[in-house]
């Protein structure tokens, strides 16, 4: 997979089309994300007119599931994601075993408790 900084700094873009497989609840998951998708890497909150809180992990930590979490929510906003629920949208967070284990769990658990606003 291949990543890159938007032209306005502000997201990071798929520079090469990938599918995805995570498991959830006994059922197993597959995605493709396209080529040219905008995604940001961790976790983001918007709270009122503060800004963008993020919330990092060590270098490249949670930067192909946040791709595909993203892509998740976006195809859930498009109505194509009736497959999947929140839940085993929100378990991308922790199904990269390359992450350490405190960052997947992190992740998840902030996106279990905000991502419903989005959802």
């Amino acid at each position: 997979m291949k990543f890159r900084v938007s032209e306005d700094r502000a997201n990071l873009v798929v520079d090469e089309a990938f599918v995805y497989t995570w498991e959830y609840g006994g059922k197993e998951y597959v995605v493709r994300v396209p080529r040219g998708f905008k995604f940001k890497r961790g976790i983001y909150l918007r709270l009122g007119s503060v800004g963008l809180i993020d919330i990092f992990a060590p270098t490249f930590s949670l930067l192909l599931v946040s791709a595909v979490h993203d892509w998740v929510y976006h195809l859930q906003e498009e109505g194509e994601a009736d497959d999947i629920s929140r839940a085993a949208a929100d378990e991308i967070m922790r199904s990269d075993e390359n992450d350490p284990s405190w960052v997947r769990q992190t992740a998840w658990f902030i996106v279990r408790l905000v991502g419903g606003t989005v959802w």
